[in-house]
Formats: structure tokens, sequence, C-alpha cells
């Protein structure tokens, strides 16, 4: 089990996520911190992404 793909294609808004295809799922790629991000950390920047630490500096 990999702990950066996602099944299922999340719904992020946050301009600064680049959702990216794999043949095993989803990966969410942060441009603002340059690497990408774990499933638990997709799921946070999906409902999160309008009060993000990291985005609001």
């Amino acid at each position: 089990m990999n702990i950066n793909v996602l099944k299922e294609q999340p719904e992020i808004e946050c301009p600064y996520a680049r959702i990216i295809k794999t043949d095993k799922g989803y990966i969410i790629k942060c441009v603002i911190l340059n690497r990408v991000l774990t499933t638990s950390q997709a799921n946070l920047c999906s409902k999160n992404w309008h009060t993000c630490p990291v985005r609001l500096q």
C-alpha cells in the first residue's frame, strides 16, 4: 500500500495542488511545498485548502 496514492480522484480547489493520475490511482502534488502529499495530507488539503498555513504565507 502506497501512502501517497488515492483510489478516487479528489476534489481540491486549491490553485497550488496538482492532481496526477497514475496507473494505481491519484497523487496530489503541492506546488508550494514542491512535493507529493500523503493521503492524509491530501484529504486535509481537499477539505481545508482555504485555511492552509503554507498557502497563506
